[in-house]
């Protein structure tokens, strides 16, 4: 019962401080993090919809953007989805705004989408926002 409460923050180990065994603190654990079949299921099916709405908002950064997406991604990875490069690219690519389609345009014509990574990407992206 001690491991799991060292490895608990200030605010879980008040939440959870009153059960009385390893037991009732991890049946508290994965409903709080909605490891549960229900709760999963329904997270990963908002998550989805998160990703397949994804879109660039109003006078975002293209680093802000990347890290809104990359938490839906990493979220839908840790629940066992998988993602193949190419896809996370267009997606990215899709979800841009229309101030930003030449350089998408340009991007698809001279790279290889099924090589270039999410990383370069962003970054290739992140040079054209300065010139902006």
């Amino acid at each position: 019962m001690s491991l799991l409460q060292n490895g608990m923050t200030s605010t879980e180990f008040d939440r959870f401080s009153s059960c009385n065994s390893a037991k009732e603190i991890w049946d508290g654990l994965e409903l709080a993090y909605e490891v549960t079949s229900p709760f999963k299921k329904y997270k990963i099916d908002l998550l989805i919809q998160k990703y397949k709405l994804f879109t660039m908002e109003q006078n975002e950064s293209i680093d802000s953007m990347s890290a809104r997406f990359s938490s839906i991604i990493n979220e839908l990875r840790n629940s066992g989805r998988k993602f193949i490069y190419e896809d996370i690219v267009r997606k990215f690519l899709r979800s841009l705004t229309k101030k930003w389609q030449p350089k998408v345009t340009v991007i698809e014509e001279a790279r290889d989408l099924t090589l270039l990574s999410y990383q370069e990407l962003i970054g290739v992206l992140m040079a054209h926002e300065i010139i902006l």
